[in-house]
């Protein structure tokens, strides 16, 4: 299907012998169509990410385009919307009832029954691992679940096509979590039911992984996905290639990728579009922050190097992130309430481990440069992907590595899910998110959020110093769509080719 946008006319005059004539209308139309293969770089790996334990947002882009839930959140109306639910209801007593569509199917035909969604979430409440959503905290009576083939009371099937789910309390963020690629729903027939082993074989997402090795996956549209019935002219195929980071900008100039999806690169970014690409920028909403390794005493960062810093930076793109969150509510840090949770004096020397390729060596530089004129001095090491996502949960990182630099992908929509993120695993929080999300308890949600910044800051558990976009560099003859500005999540889905006739 094409869909044709007519820009412009260009209406030329002639003067002939013996009088004047007027040249016909000569119109240029923008074509959209879909493209055969979108060949994109989102992620340092082609391995089908686990659903219970997302480790980075490409992760999380790559789950988002082949697993789809109960609900969706559409990017454009900023609501949630049925997905393979064909309606839900909430009851008196917390309990939400889903109804499957009739025509819900996975991606070869085959029909999705209750018992597929009830078993993907009942991994989740078994695992416990998820990085974003602690859906075991929040619905009842199934805590002590130890098999996929356990019952519990919050989690049960009502008649042949619903669902109920009965929460402890209602949660604003609920609808968010469903709509997750955390909570996507996968086949029975592909878990285990009692290690929980999830080996995919069938697709719920607008695509299906069609093949996979270690240097692609290859993904081909979903016939039987709700979603791309809105999107006619999605590509056919989509081309997911492991390319390592600091060898991407000359994959994209090789044109060995159509479409890539990173941060902004402060102080080591080109100027693309002088080479003929097109660029996408979300707004500020990605953190780069320093996450504390370890459960002991980290070495002190203080407001001294805090502020050299911020005042030091040269790039125009990224701003401090003096505020904590990037997104300007009630809830987040003042300036002064940021540095006031800081010690004045930053330690000696200062051991960060950055990603392998992620920081342009310029900006590393003028992040030495303000420890230096604070009186420090910071040591960089660098690692690849799998020794930089074990860090951030191993206790004993401490032996090498005081802080990791690290960059997150925060969402507008709910603080809790931001802060928990950036507070990990090996810490206990002394403030309970989950009560700041639910609307019928009366707490001071702007002061428990507020203190849970300042407990991440006390604790060097996470200290934030510039807000950044993330970027999508395409090539040229590539339309994106409406893409999110304010998420920074790629819907590859939204892709097309542009020409002109």
């Amino acid at each position: 299907m094409e869909k044709k946008l007519f820009v412009g006319s260009l209406m030329v005059c002639a003067a002939l012998v013996g009088g004047a004539s007027l040249w016909p209308t000569i119109r240029e139309s923008i074509v959209l169509k879909p493209i055969e293969e979108l060949k994109v770089r989102i992620t340092s790996s082609t391995a089908i990410p686990d659903p219970a334990n997302v480790q980075s947002s490409g992760d999380w882009y790559f789950l988002d385009h082949i697993s789809g839930g109960l609900a969706s959140y559409d990017s454009d109306s900023k609501k949630f919307s049925p997905l393979y639910a064909s309606s839900w209801e909430t009851r008196a007593d917390g309990t939400h009832l889903f109804r499957l569509r009739d025509d819900a199917k996975f991606h070869d035909g085959t029909p999705i029954t209750a018992k597929d969604v009830i078993w993907s979430l009942k991994r989740q409440l078994i695992l416990k691992t998820s990085t974003h959503f602690p859906l075991w905290e929040y619905i009842i009576g199934c805590e002590n679940l130890k098999s996929l083939d356990d019952d519990c009371e919050g989690l049960k099937k009502e008649g042949e096509r619903g669902i109920a789910i009965r929460l402890k309390s209602r949660a604003d963020s609920f609808y968010l979590q469903l709509a997750s690629p955390e909570t996507g729903i996968w086949s029975a027939d592909d878990m285990n039911p009692k290690s929980k082993e999830l080996k995919p074989t069938k697709f719920t997402g607008a695509y299906f992984v069609a093949e996979r090795t270690d240097d692609f996956a290859l993904l081909r549209k979903n016939p039987f996905s709700p979603l791309l019935a809105r999107f006619p002219e999605s590509p056919n195929n989509i081309r997911v290639k492991r390319i390592p980071l600091p060898k991407l900008d000359q994959a994209l100039l090789a044109g060995d990728v159509d479409l890539a999806v990173r941060s902004y690169n402060p102080l080591g970014e080109r100027d693309w579009r002088k080479d003929g690409y097109g660029v996408h920028s979300t707004d500020s909403s990605t953190i780069i922050y320093l996450f504390g390794l370890g459960t002991g005493t980290r070495p002190p960062l203080g407001k001294d190097f805090i502020q050299a810093a911020w005042q030091l930076n040269q790039d125009k793109v990224i701003t401090p992130a003096e505020t904590f969150l990037p997104f300007g509510k009630e809830y987040v840090l003042s300036r002064n309430e940021f540095l006031g949770e800081l010690p004045d004096k930053t330690a000696p020397l200062v051991r960060i481990l950055c990603p392998d390729g992620f920081f342009s060596e310029t900006f590393l530089a003028q992040v030495q440069a303000a420890a230096q004129s604070a009186g420090s001095r910071i040591e960089f090491s660098f690692a690849g992907p799998t020794e930089w996502f074990a860090a951030f949960n191993d206790p004993k990182a401490t032996e090498k590595y005081d802080y990791i630099m690290s960059s997150y992908a925060a969402s507008e929509r709910y603080p809790a899910v931001q802060l928990r993120y950036m507070t990990k695993k090996l810490l206990a929080p002394p403030i309970d998110l989950k009560v700041t999300e639910s609307p019928d308890l009366n707490v001071d949600r702007t002061k428990l959020l507020k203190d849970y910044q300042k407990w991440l800051l006390q604790v060097r558990q996470a200290i934030p110093l510039y807000f950044n976009p993330t970027i999508y560099v395409h090539r040229s003859g590539i339309d994106l769509g409406n893409q999110s500005k304010t998420d920074a999540e790629i819907e590859l889905w939204r892709v097309r080719a542009r020409g002109i006739l």
